[in-house]
């Protein structure tokens, strides 16, 4: 199979992360009620938070890693594109170099916060004209699947890690 790589904004990655999670977070209330019951109440979903750690090897490792630094130093959101995984627009919040990097070799970290402020928040499925490796672009309504549009559940092909966060009010 070939795949395409990975890219935000005008960064394309040489090669794609070795490793990648997604995230996704309830938040709940607890409502006490007097002579021991509960209630809880659903407060809706937040942000979902695609982490991964990768290399860059050969020659321009060193210079891979700046390029990436540098659309980190941006500060703005962009899309977030993965040729198998889904897109989202997304917020560069997290890079870090993992260890003591050698001539021709940088491990990595990078953390994505979903923008949920409009745009292109929620799962948004890859085109088969999406997944090239080349040129950058956003994915829009139109290129979702038959399926989620005829509303059939969409399946993240990834690692997915769910939790939920409790706030009592008393």
């Amino acid at each position: 199979m070939n795949l395409g790589n990975m890219r935000f904004k005008g960064f394309v990655w040489p090669h794609n992360p070795r490793v990648y999670t997604v995230a996704f977070e309830r938040r709940m209330a607890v409502h006490k009620i007097p002579f021991g019951g509960f209630r809880l109440e659903g407060l809706g979903t937040t942000r979902r938070v695609m982490k991964g750690e990768g290399e860059f090897v050969g020659a321009d490792a060193y210079g891979q890693f700046k390029d990436l630094a540098a659309v980190f130093a941006e500060n703005t959101p962009g899309t977030l594109v993965h040729p198998l995984w889904n897109t989202a627009s997304a917020w560069f919040v997290g890079l870090e170099l993992e260890q003591e990097p050698r001539a021709d070799y940088v491990k990595y970290r990078f953390e994505f916060w979903e923008d949920g402020s409009g745009g292109q928040a929620g799962l948004e499925k890859l085109s088969a004209s999406d997944k090239g490796g080349s040129g950058g672009g956003t994915v829009g309504s139109a290129n979702r699947s038959a399926a989620a549009d005829a509303g059939a559940p969409r399946r993240l092909n990834t690692a997915c890690v769910f939790t939920s966060r409790l706030l009592v009010i008393e």
